[in-house]
């Protein structure tokens, strides 16, 4: 295993998934990248109230999600770093959960995703038990989940 990618959305959950995934990366020399996906299905989830306040400001949902990520990313880093003792890249994905992590795997050499079993849910779009499971029945790579 030369990669681990640790998804999180910021959850409890997330955060030991994070924690462990930088433990694990020290002890095995290996890279640890941080992953958020946001779910397709939350661009929907906005009401026309919150969309109109959105494009008031001219900002697009799409916008508002990538920057909801980099905040979750940037959040959940230097924690990582401090466990991980090196640096620790990122990574935000906008799509359906499991299949974004599944190819964003493809993309590595020998890499392990790490997960916790449950997340936020829909809105934030990462980590629900169907993730998880879908994770472990499809990805072609290990998954390790994090209760």
């Amino acid at each position: 295993m030369r990669t681990i990618l640790a998804a999180t959305d910021g959850s409890g959950a997330a955060d030991r998934a994070v924690d462990f995934a930088a433990a694990l990366a020290k002890t095995c020399q290996a890279s640890l990248v941080l992953v958020n996906v946001m779910a397709i299905e939350s661009h929907m989830a906005f009401d026309a109230g919150f969309k109109a306040m959105l494009e008031s400001e001219r900002i697009t949902v799409g916008e508002f999600l990538a920057n909801e990520s980099r905040m979750l990313l940037a959040t959940a880093k230097p924690r990582a770093e401090r466990i991980h003792g090196g640096a620790v890249e990122t990574a935000a994905r906008v799509g359906e959960a499991a299949d974004t992590l599944i190819a964003l795997a493809s993309e590595y050499d020998n890499p392990l995703i790490v997960v916790g079993r449950r997340g936020h849910g829909r809105l934030v779009g990462l980590l629900l038990g169907s993730v998880s499971q879908k994770l472990v029945t499809h990805a072609p790579c290990p998954v390790l989940v994090v209760p």
